[in-house]
């Protein structure tokens, strides 16, 4: 017996506990800013998966991330908060 399925993921922040990320410049092709209230983990993730860079028990609302190093390309930012809330948002890098 074959069975398909669709399967449909959606985020959902409830409004109490929304988050306000923000990130720039973006595009960059040095330094991206990302604040966020809360933030403890974040992780710049390339389009294949591979976590590139990763900065943990963060303490501060806001990080710079620095891109120099990196290859120009389209980058995942994972932001986990203290409320267990994740946030991504795409970044690219390319020389300006």
């Amino acid at each position: 017996m074959n069975v398909k399925a669709n399967l449909h993921f959606y985020d959902v922040v409830e409004e109490e506990n929304a988050i306000t990320v923000s990130i720039y410049p973006n595009s960059a092709d040095e330094v991206v800013v990302v604040k966020c209230e809360g933030m403890n983990h974040l992780s710049v993730i390339s389009l294949t998966g591979s976590v590139i860079i990763n900065y943990e028990d963060i303490t501060d609302d806001s990080v710079g991330i620095n891109l120099s190093s990196l290859n120009d390309a389209t980058y995942i930012v994972r932001i986990d908060t203290k409320d267990g809330i994740v946030y991504s948002k795409k970044i690219k890098k390319m020389i300006i």
